[in-house]
């Protein structure tokens, strides 16, 4: 999307390798640089600021600028998933990886697509908080 709109504003121009480029630019041009880097921004920031911690009986998820608390004792079930590639977003959850687990918690079975980097020993330490978690992972 980032090379969509710089490539639409510098054929809007039609000059992409002048200076005289940036003196031309207008009021919507530098609004569209703005939302570029600004998604450009979030999408670092969600990428460099993902991560998942145990503490205190309760499950801390970030990514980028959402936070997420998760009590230990809500959660019902663990599964294993996966998505192509393609379908990766860092809007769709704090997921980085394609291969996905999902923790099903909360009175409405609410669900939550994470990747540990240690799937194995983040399902034991959950386990071994909560003993009815249905673990379907298959690790």
């Amino acid at each position: 999307m980032a090379l969509f709109l710089f490539t639409l504003i510098a054929s809007y121009k039609g000059v992409i390798n002048s200076w005289d480029f940036i003196s031309n630019l207008s009021v919507l041009d530098y609004f569209l640089i703005g939302l570029l880097v600004s998604l450009i921004g979030l999408y670092l920031w969600i990428w460099l600021q993902t991560g998942y911690k145990i503490e205190k009986d309760e499950l801390y998820i970030k990514s980028g600028p959402f936070r997420k608390t998760i009590k230990i004792e809500h959660i019902h079930k663990l599964r294993t998933s996966k998505i192509s590639f393609m379908a990766l977003s860092p809007f769709s959850g704090p997921a980085l990886s394609t291969e996905l687990m999902e923790v099903t918690y909360g009175k409405h079975d609410e669900v939550i697509n994470i990747s540990p980097i240690n799937k194995k020993e983040f399902v034991k330490v959950l386990v071994a908080e909560n003993t009815e978690i249905h673990d379907h992972t298959n690790i």
